[in-house]
């Protein structure tokens, strides 16, 4: 107990240290400029393409596959031993893998309906990009190469697909890891409705895209948080979402992920510059910005700090304040909240007050001290 409560006495007085200075309110470009200091990585990877859609089959499941000898003939069988009355094109594209991935994938090149696509190393984002890049099925799915479905896993997905006209079907999932069989599960209460915000998990997987969905839209490459384009972009566009009280979808936690080594590293500063890229192509692309959108964007601004926050670096901090004002200015003038949670943080976004801003995030961690206090 004293070592917890050592611990969270150290959290405090390092969170006071390093977020409490002298503020000075800067330019966008200035803004930019620093965090461009400490991770020259902005790239300005465009979230808009052209895509070609045909309708021959019913679903197209995308599996980028990068150095998973060990996990992806695990996610290909979870596929190919699906019992589905629907047709399936998988498509799996090895992104330059320097280990055997290539060798396993071999094993599959006679089998129907499955496509193995080689490309050299683009990442995540360039893998999935290339699956869309001709798009054959009505629906389309991504399944990350280390995951696996669940068994009925397609047919859940599709009978609630047609039968309602969906734009977006979603189920739950349940993590695990290489040692433990279930660690979590995480599921929906059945539900048909037009929205998506608090509804819809942020990930990629685990769910069917009507595949028109991404006509015009890809993943932006060469940054982290590429799933962020889902409530930013795609979500926006479905019209009707079913969520489904069934278990479809198995997530691997991996020690390797950008989650887990993230951590620290001035690489995590993509998340912000990849909220800024997607904001301005939605407006390029004259997608109308809603109540939806702006509560999400709070949720986004809490998410950007806790990532960018673990840097420890005031100055970091301040430049990404500063270029959130600018955000929330342009693309959300006018517009309220309708949570009190987070009424705080926008007040102090329009009125340009990091002290106000640093307080909410400051109050957020003493409640969570104080759960853990009264856990002990």
């Amino acid at each position: 107990m004293i070592a917890k409560l050592k611990k969270i006495f150290i959290f405090i007085l390092e969170f006071i240290r390093n977020n409490v200075c002298y503020y000075k309110n800067v330019s966008e470009q200035d803004a930019l400029n620093l965090l461009q200091f400490y991770c020259p990585s902005l790239v300005n990877s465009t979230c808009m393409c052209s895509n070609e859609i045909v309708h021959v089959y019913d679903l197209q499941i995308i599996v980028p596959a990068y150095k998973v000898e060990k996990y992806i003939k695990e996610c290909i069988d979870s596929i190919l031993n699906q019992k589905s009355r629907y047709s399936v094109l998988l498509v799996v594209i090895n992104d330059g893998s320097p280990d055997k991935t290539r060798d396993i994938l071999r094993q599959y090149k006679n089998c129907k309906h499955v496509r193995i696509v080689d490309q050299e190393n683009r990442g995540l984002s360039g893998a999935r990009n290339t699956g869309l890049k001709f798009i054959e099925a009505r629906y389309v799915t991504f399944i990350d190469s280390d995951d696996m479905l669940m068994s009925g896993a397609i047919d859940s997905w599709m009978e609630a697909a047609y039968a309602n006209d969906a734009d977006i079907v979603e189920g739950g999932y349940v993590t695990f890891n290489d040692t433990t069989h279930v660690i979590r599960s995480y599921s929906h209460e059945s539900l048909i409705t037009n929205k998506w915000e608090g509804l819809l998990f942020g990930y990629s997987w685990g769910k069917v895209y009507r595949s028109e969905l991404f006509k015009s839209i890809c993943f932006p490459e060469k940054y982290w948080f590429e799933d962020t384009i889902n409530a930013m972009i795609v979500y926006p566009l479905s019209k009707k979402n079913v969520l489904l009280d069934k278990i479809v979808y198995r997530y691997r936690l991996n020690s390797q992920g950008i989650t887990a080594t993230s951590v620290a590293n001035a690489k995590i500063l993509d998340t912000i510059y990849i909220t800024k890229q997607i904001l301005q192509d939605k407006e390029n692309m004259n997608i109308p910005v809603t109540q939806e959108d702006y509560e999400f964007f709070l949720k986004q601004v809490i998410v950007n700090y806790s990532r960018i926050s673990t840097l420890r670096n005031s100055l970091i901090n301040q430049a990404v304040f500063c270029l959130t004002c600018e955000l929330i200015q342009y693309y959300f003038k006018g517009f309220l909240t309708n949570r009190s949670s987070v009424r705080k943080l926008e007040l102090s976004l329009y009125n340009r007050s990091f002290r106000g801003y640093m307080n909410f995030f400051y109050l957020k961690k003493v409640m969570s001290v104080r759960r853990i206090f009264i856990k002990l």
